[in-house]
């Protein structure tokens, strides 16, 4: 995976390039994500405490 950072006036773009196996695994990851773990589970739980209104 290649990053690079451009500016571009007062815009930032983020440029990334993917193998086709790794935007094959993101795409397979946005289609059929995993159940949360417990420590995301968590994260959410605190996250709503945090900014719920």
């Amino acid at each position: 995976m290649n990053v690079k950072n451009e500016e571009d006036e007062n815009k930032q773009v983020l440029l990334i390039k993917l193998s086709l196996e790794d935007a094959k695994r993101i795409i397979s990851l946005m289609e059929n994500p995993p159940e949360p773990n417990a420590a995301m589970q968590k994260a959410a739980r605190t996250h709503q405490r945090l900014f719920s209104d």
